[in-house]
């Protein structure tokens, strides 16, 4: 039989987020400055090592050691399950780290097929002596083929005194790991992480995907979420706004809208909470007026059309824009939607951030290197002759879009002036589309 005998952290599971979060904590609580680098250095040794290189006095040696333990919890959330090792069978974990913290995080990402962990707490040396391995192959019999996984130089020390020892080189080898990361683009300071052909999603809005993938939409297969997180496969397509020819893709475009749009809403907040998240915005800019007075006209419209707006609750994506739309063999695929329980929620803000994106967004902002803004500004027309009617209210949502734009964006610089622009211009659009609509009401009359 053969048998994976697999290193924890940095291996199975990527903890350095996590391992680094807490400890920087526990070092910040107890007067100490942990580097990023001096905890790199130590990895995969014992924590021992990195509190003597920071003289750290006994008694505090303990204390950081019971925060760890007791903290590290509100981590987990920050750790990337490498899936390529756990579909592996006959899985054996080996680690320096404690066998209680393996489990809980394997609790935690429901891991339930590990043959044994064996941790600190199980080995009497630490790796780089062979101990662990030497042992481990021993219990499930010499007779037996192994591959031993590992990341950090003592790791692989370890490994190969265990082999030499054993004089097992015909039926144990190593495999040397490394874990890369990359850091996508994430809204509203959310953590988006790539690690091999996965994306793993440090955010409350999860079960949106969910939702819209169990009523048939397109979405990236869910590996695993919760209500803090969500890992999925990494869809290798180009966004829709690079992509975007208005013939081949506009009938798409707003069929995805309806069928989004009749995905039960299981509960949505009152409108009224949207125009308070309009208001809160507003007081960034109290002191500029040619803002307030656009701030205000905006909030007065929303609170004049509130019946309105209430009675189009219904699911939604939450963040329609083309950059959120990946197409691959001309099938759409959505992506990051952000549709929470807390917030208002409405096909109609859907349509409005499909607007947005019309005025060339991804591309002003640096989240498209390819300007695609004559296809693109066609979505305006198609919106405007489908909705025709609630047209205006639909840019006076787009209008929000941009105000709330505005306080993540440094003032005095380019994309400041030009998201101001963009909401001055808003504002003569729906001026002209009330005296056109006002215009022919009285030609009708």
């Amino acid at each position: 039989m053969h048998y994976n005998i697999i290193d924890f952290d940095q291996t199975l599971f990527n903890t350095r987020e996590a391992l680094l979060g807490v400890y920087q904590e526990a070092f910040t609580k107890y007067g100490y400055e942990l580097r990023i680098d001096d905890f790199r250095k130590y990895e995969g040794e014992s924590i021992d090592g990195l509190l003597e290189h920071y003289n750290v006095l006994n008694e505090h040696r303990i204390l950081i050691k019971s925060y760890k333990k007791s903290e590290y919890k509100r981590f987990f959330k920050y750790i990337i399950p490498n899936y390529s090792l756990l579909n592996l069978t006959n899985k054996i974990i080996v680690s320096n780290a404690h066998s209680k913290d393996i489990l809980d995080i394997l609790n935690y990402y429901k891991i339930n097929d590990v043959l044994e962990v064996i941790g600190r707490d199980k080995i009497t040396l630490l790796k780089p002596n062979p101990e662990c391995y030497i042992s481990t192959m021993m219990k499930y019999g010499l007779e037996n083929s192994y591959t031993i996984y590992e990341d950090s130089d003592s790791g692989m020390a370890a490994a190969k005194k265990a082999i030499r020892f054993l004089k097992n080189n015909q039926r144990a080898n190593i495999i040397h790991i490394y874990l890369k990361t990359n850091i996508l683009k994430g809204g509203s300071g959310e953590k988006v992480r790539l690690q091999e052909n996965i994306v793993d999603k440090v955010s409350c809005s999860n079960f949106g995907l969910v939702e819209m993938r169990k009523a048939g939409i397109k979405t990236p297969n869910i590996i695993f979420y919760n209500e803090e997180k969500i890992i999925m496969e990494y869809i290798n397509g180009t966004t829709l706004y690079s992509k975007y020819n208005h013939e081949i893709h506009s009938k798409k475009l707003i069929n995805l809208i309806e069928n989004i749009k009749s995905i039960p809403q299981k509960k949505s907040y009152d409108f009224d909470t949207y125009i308070e998240r309009v208001l809160y915005h507003k007081l960034q800019f109290e002191y500029e007026k040619e803002l307030v007075d656009i701030f205000d006209r905006a909030i007065d419209l929303l609170r004049s059309n509130i019946e309105f707006f209430s009675s189009n609750k219904s699911y939604c994506h939450g963040d329609l824009t083309l950059n959120n739309i990946v197409v691959k063999s001309n099938d759409f695929y959505l992506i990051d939607p952000n549709n929470s329980k807390r917030m208002y929620s409405s096909w109609l803000l859907d349509v409005s951030k499909l607007m947005q994106s019309s005025r060339n967004y991804e591309f002003i902002f640096g989240l498209s290197y390819k300007n695609n803004k004559v296809q693109v500004g066609k979505i305006r027309e198609l919106i405007f002759l489908r909705y025709h009617k609630i047209y205006g209210k639909l840019l006076l949502l787009e209008l929000t879009h941009w105000l709330r734009m505005l306080k993540y964006k440094q003032k005095n610089n380019e994309h400041f002036k030009q998201c101001k622009n963009i909401c001055i211009e808003i504002i003569k659009e729906m001026d002209l589309y009330d005296h056109n609509n006002r215009h022919e009401e009285l030609k009708v009359d």
